[in-house]
């Protein structure tokens, strides 16, 4: 089973993500299961 790596995030840690696991496409993994790809988006305050 593919486990995604660890990596730090850029933002502060006290910062939560503005948006958390967006989906931002679907692949096939080599079993033939379906696997979403996600993402965080994080924004400061002052963007809109």
């Amino acid at each position: 089973m593919y486990l995604p790596p660890k990596v730090k995030p850029l933002c502060p840690p006290e910062q939560l993500p503005r948006f958390a696991d967006v989906v931002y496409a679907q692949v096939t993994l080599d079993d033939g299961r379906p696997y979403d790809l996600k993402l965080d988006v994080y924004q400061s305050p002052e963007q809109q």
